[in-house]
């Protein structure tokens, strides 16, 4: 089950986003840009992450689902129509935009069984001219920058931090960030050193899990692969970009096993010796507590 909020109709857009979707929705109504509508809002749950999901749309281009010109075409816009939509507000919040693409796909639908006859005509009809940007030999049109258009997120995102809440000890530890009911004036310039975290997506925790037990059953290696995290506190979200565990991090396990003694129930942990790699922000340890002073 989503969490609150992730559900696309229990984000209020307002009257005018969702008139301004409607018009937009004019020129995706085939069945292919349906298809990468589906693909776009299954990745924004799952990472919660647009510029994921931009890239996963660039990452489909020449693969098996976009071999096709109309595929192409169709791929094309619903990349452009993201990537535009991120140039207006590159801060915005990834529930918001789920609830616009799931509104978008909606209205698109709608769109085409009024016009019967363009449903799979790979323009999509009418609309505004950037979404319709055509596709070259060189590649898709859109998400050529996404390292310039992640900065620009990144500082959005920075600027609308607030104070951070003060800090109060948990296990003796001065340096896991804790809310309290008090606050500071002081801007989280960087992450502390211990976080408290959730799992960004349970299911994929989950099969992760899975998927390292059945190799060790089967007596074959350990594959690396990652768990995305998000902080309790979405105040240092700009600050935890990819942050994630190894699915071989220490106390990992032992944090499963506490959901499983709950029933399934998702409980806060706490996370820490951070280090980068390959882009990712991997936290070596993990566990339901604050960790020990030698950590």
């Amino acid at each position: 089950m989503q969490e609150p909020g992730w559900d696309d109709g229990i984000v209020h857009l307002g009257s005018q986003r969702l008139e301004a979707l409607f018009s937009e929705a004019r020129q995706l109504t085939t069945s292919n840009h349906g298809r990468f509508l589906a693909e776009l809002l299954e990745t924004l749950t799952r990472s919660r992450d647009p510029i994921d999901a931009l890239k996963l749309l660039r990452a489909l281009w020449g693969s098996g689902f976009a071999s096709r010109e109309d595929e192409r075409t169709a791929l094309n816009a619903v990349g452009s129509w993201l990537e535009l939509r991120l140039n207006r507000e590159p801060g915005i919040d990834a529930a918001e935009l789920a609830a616009e693409v799931g509104w978008l796909r909606r209205l698109s639908r709608f769109h085409a069984r009024d016009q019967p006859g363009r449903q799979d005509r790979a323009a999509g009809g009418p609309g505004q001219r950037p979404v319709r940007r055509t596709p070259t030999n060189d590649g898709p049109t859109f998400a050529r920058d996404v390292d310039a258009l992640l900065r620009r997120r990144t500082q959005q995102l920075a600027a609308r931090v607030g104070p951070l809440r003060e800090s109060t000890p948990v296990s003796g530890q001065s340096d896991v960030t804790k809310p309290s009911s008090k606050t500071t004036s002081v801007q989280p310039l960087t992450l502390p050193a211990v976080l408290e975290v959730n799992f960004a997506d349970v299911k994929a925790a989950r099969e992760a899990r899975k998927a390292r037990r059945d190799r060790e059953k089967a007596g074959k290696a350990p594959k690396e692969s990652f768990v995305q995290l998000r902080p309790v506190d979405s105040r240092l979200m700009a600050l935890a970009q990819g942050l994630c565990c190894s699915i071989q991090s220490e106390g990992l396990e032992q944090v499963f096993q506490a959901m499983d003694r709950a029933g399934g129930a998702l409980k806060p942990f706490f996370v820490c010796q951070l280090g980068s790699r390959d882009g990712r922000l991997v936290a070596a340890w993990a566990g339901m507590s604050a960790p020990p002073a030698e950590h």
